[in-house]
C-alpha cells in the first residue's frame, strides 16, 4: 500500500457588514490564519475584530471562516 501525498488549497470565507454576499479570499501562501487576518484587514477593516474558525475541509479545500461581530455600540 503506497501513501499518496496531495496538497490542499486553502480559502478564507467571511460575511461583510453589509451581509449581501459571502466573500471568498485566497489564502496567502506561507501565512498563519492570524497573519492572513491582518493582511486582509487593510482592505476589510471589520476583520480586525473577527474570530478565526476552522479549517473545515469542503470540496477538497481547507476553509477558514472569519466571523465578524455585527452590532452597534451602546
Amino acid at each position: 500500500m503506497a501513501i499518496e501525498v496531495t496538497t490542499i488549497e486553502k480559502e478564507i470565507h467571511f460575511m461583510p457588514k453589509d451581509g449581501k454576499k459571502e466573500i471568498i479570499l485566497p489564502y496567502p501562501d506561507g501565512m498563519t490564519s492570524s497573519e492572513a487576518q491582518v493582511f486582509y484587514s487593510k482592505q476589510y477593516p471589520e476583520l480586525t475584530t473577527a474570530v478565526v474558525e476552522g479549517p473545515t475541509v469542503k470540496a477538497g479545500k481547507a476553509v477558514y471562516k472569519f466571523k465578524t461581530s455585527v452590532g452597534t455600540k451602546g
